[in-house]
């Protein structure tokens, strides 16, 4: 039949002009997201984390944070290493009561090496939340070193009972520093 064009070229066009249309879509202004959503930028009011762990431990970041117009979007995670640089940041979104306000930690699964490649390596996590305006809450610092022996980890003063839950993992993979040193390889 020559001339009917098979259902997934018609597919394939519809959802050509439906990405055309949306990106040609009229964007509201801050001035308006800010009428509609509210001008109140969100706040970390209270945070924390050890400061030193043994590679292969996961690390726990407490954080506790409110928007009054509760319109929090997302919570962004940029961590930095020396000797390596910044890593790709990590952004998860917010849901349901979470845009007003959340408490409780996010985790870092860290990498276990059974040599020192690790060993004094610092890092650098900062953190901040933004809201569907574009407002950026305060930004915290936490520093990390790693250290060859396991580290308790408390839950930082001020977080109650209630406030003792993971919200969900910091997708970051920590590479260890390359010194240019060549590493002896096990085999299977």
């Amino acid at each position: 039949m020559a001339g009917r064009w098979p259902l997934h070229n018609l597919l394939l066009l519809l959802t050509g002009l439906a990405v055309l249309f949306s990106c040609c879509a009229p964007r509201l202004t801050k001035k308006e997201l800010e009428m509609q959503y509210g001008r109140h930028a969100p706040a970390i009011v209270k945070y924390g984390a050890v400061d030193r762990l043994k590679s292969g431990q996961t690390w726990e970041v407490f954080l506790a944070a409110q928007d009054p117009d509760g319109d929090m979007k997302e919570v962004i995670f940029e961590l930095y290493q020396t000797g390596k640089g910044w890593y790709p940041a990590h952004w998860r979104r917010l849901k349901g009561e979470e845009r007003r306000s959340f408490a409780g930690y996010f985790f870092l699964n860290t990498p276990a090496f059974w040599s020192t490649e690790l060993f004094a390596q610092k890092l650098t996590l900062k953190c901040r939340v933004r809201d569907t305006c574009g407002h950026d809450s305060n930004l915290i610092t936490l520093p990390l070193e790693f250290i060859g022996r396991e580290v308790p980890q408390p839950v930082p003063k001020g977080f109650s009972e209630r406030e003792i839950r993971s919200l969900g993992p910091i997708m970051i993979d920590i590479i260890p520093e390359d010194n240019g040193e060549e590493k002896v390889k096990i085999l299977p």
